[in-house]
């Protein structure tokens, strides 16, 4: 074990797994491809499974399920579904997910100034762009 200067020990650093961090899990799920864009679908109104299928058209039935029953189980959508046939399922954010589309819209601002610096133009509550 190293010693510093005045002769004390160093305290090895103390190992930690990523697994172990607690926005791990969080991070995992949101950074998918297609949740995020699930959330802001869903942030505006309620839709159905078949009008978040015809809204993002890149997206198989498979992973369109999955992530919504994702969603689901975190807490963040509530699945609704109705009676007669066929059936109709509707979707709509919980109060845990708005408060996730929250946190989203930071990171939208956040990197908001460097798409403005990126384009030449000036936001007046950043300063003009390439501004120190």
């Amino acid at each position: 074990m190293a010693a510093t200067a005045d002769g004390q020990r160093l305290k090895a650093p103390t190992v930690r797994h990523h697994a172990d961090c607690p926005a791990e899990e969080w991070l995992h799920f949101l950074g998918h491809r297609w949740s995020a864009v699930l959330l802001w679908q869903l942030s505006g109104e309620t839709l159905r499974y078949t009008e978040l299928a015809e809204r993002l058209p890149g997206i198989s039935a498979k992973v369109l399920t999955e992530r919504l029953g994702g969603m689901v189980k975190y807490g963040l959508v509530i699945r609704t579904a109705g009676a007669g046939f066929p059936r109709q399922t509707d979707y709509r954010l919980s109060d845990r997910g708005f408060a996730v589309m929250c946190i989203l819209d930071q990171f939208r601002q956040l990197g908001r100034p460097c798409d403005l610096a990126a384009s030449g133009r000036s936001d007046p509550a950043v300063g003009t762009a390439g501004a120190p």
